[in-house]
């Protein structure tokens, strides 16, 4: 009786194991069209930022590496004021 349930539950691992491959592959079928979809948006990234002008680009550029390095100095707890953040992020991006 005993190798019978263990037989019987080796068949029911058995037949779960298989149900989750099938259901894998489903997956990953119904998933493969979506796969381009990354690329695409980076592609939209690139193609709305080469649009902007020199002016624009750099005054975003500016606001995104003013936010890193205030981010850094409080967490790293530098201590600087906001206008030697500045500053200093100008010396840096004129180099």
């Amino acid at each position: 009786m005993i190798i019978f349930l263990f037989f019987f539950y080796i068949f029911l691992d058995f037949s779960r194991q298989q149900c989750y491959i099938e259901a894998m592959k489903i997956l990953i079928t119904l998933l493969k069209p979506f796969s381009f979809a990354p690329a695409i948006l980076m592609m939209c990234v690139i193609y709305s930022f080469s649009a902007q002008t020199g002016e624009v680009s750099g005054a975003l550029s500016y606001k995104v590496s003013y936010q890193i390095v205030e981010t850094k100095n409080e967490i790293l707890a530098t201590g600087k004021s906001p206008d030697q953040l500045s500053q200093a992020l100008k010396q840096a991006l004129n180099q």
